[in-house]
């Protein structure tokens, strides 16, 4: 515990108070636990788990048996398929088999809750423009819940019949939901279009370059930046080049992606290699709308890119977003309040990085022998060590490693072959088609 020291003797009392509290119960749980149930799907939630690892545990049970072993991270669970009828949820701290704390909702899954009724949104000319809600409750509601383009806005008491805030520019589509012993109604939905047009921008992001060189004017990798006024359910873009100058090698998500659905990462995921570049496809999850990507800036994927076959090493070419590739060709889109909307995009430069590598030398060890085709072999078929420069690796210059290549070596070596492409018989220059890690030249 952090204290700020504007009276001494107030906080040298209330330190030997905390160390007091802190020695009987050093890690306290969280101060609250809600749960909601939307059909055979219960939602909780908690404001934290009040403990960072060690021989600390936290448990969640339902009617008391465990259904998950839980992080201190974690701030909320979906339980699937649960059954019809009353659930006591139960969340522990625990010490060995010893319980710190816990904390316990109810829930009651099936029973059907009316939803409000009559709900309207009205605008308010001020400035900033604001929306006010109105509903009437049918029935005797434990708490009512707001929503405005999927994503939770207000928890209410549960006589609560009025709500207002001022949301921004854009079309907003609010839901009101009831809820009784943690079940919610289903909603009383209302739109309000405050004009203007809420930004949506997809663009590249140069990031450190592989070889260590400067950034200016380009970089070989590039992160796709998403930034969304509101929140996202899907999205899909293609990235498209000219593959005669450059050529995605490597691809890979964010961690923002990746802890999506609360750490489960997306229901659909699709990141494909065309020949002009490549697409990605994400539905955050196919049968809950809720679950989103929160307004911001997100990094969606990290791009890296090598050199095409008339590139020039150091030389920078373009890309740009397209809709134009896969089959059917994948467009440029955000799922925005159910609605797909199109975002703003801006081109940007990706760099064909110039490497020294001695070509045929697949283990980089300076000479191009027998040993290096073994050593390609062993790691397409047998598990062995992935070459640390691809492009040394690829023999025959086609811009892939199989098993051509390390033919391709040994017709050279014993029975008069055609020699490897350059670079060869000695280190050379050329643009990164490939990945290449290390080569054994200066």
């Amino acid at each position: 515990m952090r204290l700020r020291p504007l009276y001494p003797l107030v906080a040298v009392l209330l330190a030997s108070a905390a160390a007091r509290l802190d020695a009987k119960h050093p890690l306290p749980g969280p101060h609250y636990v809600r749960c909601f149930s939307d059909g055979d799907v219960v939602r909780l939630e908690w404001d934290h788990l009040g403990f960072a690892g060690g021989s600390l545990e936290a448990r969640l049970e339902r009617d008391g048996t465990i259904i998950a072993e839980l992080t201190s991270s974690d701030l909320g669970y979906i339980d699937r398929d649960v059954p019809s009828g009353a659930h006591t949820y139960r969340l522990a701290i625990l010490q060995g088999e010893s319980t710190l704390d816990s904390t316990e909702c109810s829930v009651n899954v099936g029973a059907g809750v009316p939803p409000p009724e009559e709900a309207t949104c009205s605008i308010v000319e001020e400035a900033p423009s604001s929306v006010e809600l109105e509903w009437r409750n049918p029935v005797a509601y434990d708490d009512v819940v707001v929503y405005r383009d999927g994503s939770r806005v207000a928890l209410l008491e549960g006589e609560a019949t009025r709500f207002g805030e001022a949301p921004g520019p854009g079309l907003h589509v609010y839901e009101v939901r009831g809820v009784v012993l943690g079940e919610l109604s289903p909603p009383a939905t209302c739109t309000a279009d405050l004009g203007g047009t809420p930004a949506h921008r997809l663009y590249l992001l140069p990031l450190p370059r592989s070889d260590g060189g400067p950034t200016e004017p380009a970089s070989d990798q590039l992160g796709v930046i998403l930034e969304n006024a509101y929140p996202v359910t899907a999205w899909s873009f293609g990235l498209c080049s000219d593959p005669n100058f450059l050529v995605p090698i490597a691809i890979g998500t964010g961690w923002t992606v990746e802890a999506l659905n609360l750490g489960a990462g997306p229901d659909f995921l699709a990141i494909e290699l065309h020949g002009g570049g490549f697409t990605m496809e994400v539905v955050i999850d196919d049968s809950d709308p809720a679950s989103v990507l929160d307004p911001g800036m997100t990094r969606l994927v990290t791009v890296r890119y090598g050199g095409g076959p008339e590139a020039t090493p150091g030389e920078a070419y373009p890309l740009e977003f397209c809709d134009r590739l896969g089959e059917p060709p994948v467009p440029i889109s955000l799922v925005v309040n159910g609605r797909e909307v199109e975002p703003t995009t801006e081109p940007g430069l990706a760099l064909a990085i110039g490497i020294r590598f001695l070509r045929g030398d697949s283990n980089v060890d300076g000479e191009v022998n027998l040993t290096d085709a073994v050593f390609t072999l062993e790691w397409l078929f047998r598990g062995g060590r992935r070459p640390d420069c691809l492009d040394a690796a690829d023999s025959n210059g086609s811009r892939d490693v199989d098993i051509a290549d390390p033919v391709y070596s040994l017709n050279f070596l014993f029975i008069g072959g055609p020699a490897p492409p350059a670079p060869f018989p000695a280190c050379g220059s050329a643009t990164a088609a490939l990945v290449c890690d290390r080569s054994s030249c200066p």
